[in-house]
């Protein structure tokens, strides 16, 4: 195993634990979100920090510690799909080039995330949806600050 294997393993792992109530695209959406942070610099540009610092831009929906049925439909699509999302081959065609993700439906209206993500459509638009999950990209002032 590689680096890089590692690191889409545990890619493919968090997107399964973040949507596994929902669908392969839901799951492809978040692969798609933690590449824009990486491509963004976010965390070093490292997968497995953009990975472990997740909860931190995230609206208190606590992930999962649970593990895949390695037979699962859903999950094996994420699977054979994760190597094209890391290495860039596979355009992102869900998220609209989000860095943020969210279930409105659980996020606390007082949280941060409402209130500076959600509710800052000017900054942060909404640029996508995927079975209940909402997808937020970042708008960049004129001298390119958030």
């Amino acid at each position: 195993m590689t680096a890089e294997d590692f690191e889409q393993s545990m890619a493919a792992l968090f997107a399964w634990r973040e949507e596994n109530d929902n669908c392969a695209n839901a799951m492809l959406g978040i692969l798609y979100v933690l590449r824009n942070r990486v491509e963004a610099g976010w965390h070093h540009g490292s997968w497995i920090e953009n990975i472990a610092h997740a909860e931190e831009h995230h609206p208190g929906q606590k992930t999962v510690d649970a593990y895949p049925d390695v037979r699962d439909p859903a999950f094996l699509q994420v699977l054979q799909l994760v190597d094209e999302v890391y290495d860039g081959r596979r355009k992102d065609n869900l998220t609209g080039g989000a860095l943020y993700w969210a279930r409105p439906m659980k996020v606390d209206p007082k949280s941060w995330f409402a209130t500076e993500i959600m509710n800052d459509p000017v900054k942060h638009p909404r640029t996508g949806s995927i079975g209940g999950t909402m997808f937020y990209g970042e708008v960049k002032d004129v001298e390119g600050n958030k």
